[in-house]
């Protein structure tokens, strides 16, 4: 039996070969991993702002403790180490002391101590010292170009086929949304 030879015109095969797609195994799961990450990539910065305010009022927290509660513990404390001397030097008994009342007057010692230390501190002029500072300048400037970088290398190939991927896949199917976590990498 011979073989024919189909003749096609160029314009046909040119058409065709600009046409097809990439030959592309669906059932691939490493397409599948590529697109779990980029729909992960893509969902960070919403999770990241959730995380940004969490830290927001933990932050606002320890603040307002340092400020209004710590205040009126050391008080607390204060009275509760006069009684605690009181008892030992008057009537010779050993009443135990709770350690968290001498960790509150620790902290309110730090803090007043501290407080003292930067009242002779200028901070306006330490902002303008560090600022006229060219070395630290570049090496800010080289850090972040740096992270910029690592962060452009990241989205590589990787996320290229995984768009890919999700285009070839969003036609037969509906691709899911939400957070996955990837535990392979």
């Amino acid at each position: 039996m011979k073989h024919q030879k189909i003749k096609q015109p160029i314009t046909s095969v040119i058409f065709e070969e600009v046409t097809k797609g990439c030959s592309v195994n669906e059932d691939d799961a490493n397409y599948w991993i590529k697109e779990q990450r980029l729909i992960t990539f893509l969902n960070i910065p919403r999770e990241l702002e959730k995380v940004l305010y969490l830290g927001y009022l933990i932050c606002l927290d320890s603040y307002l403790f340092t400020f209004t509660f710590l205040p009126i513990r050391t008080i607390f404390s204060v009275f509760n180490l006069l009684n605690f001397l009181f008892q030992r030097i008057i009537f010779f008994r050993a009443v135990p002391i709770d350690k968290g009342l001498l960790c509150d007057l620790f902290r309110m010692t730090m803090l007043l101590v501290c407080m003292f230390c930067l009242s002779y501190i200028n901070i306006s002029m330490v902002y303008h010292i560090i600022r006229g500072q060219s070395v630290i300048k570049l090496y800010f400037i080289y850090n972040c170009l740096e992270i910029l970088d690592y962060l452009c290398l990241s989205f590589g190939n990787d996320v290229l086929e995984a768009l890919f991927w999700l285009t070839i896949r969003s036609k037969k199917k509906k691709v899911p949304t939400g957070l996955c976590v990837d535990t392979t990498a």
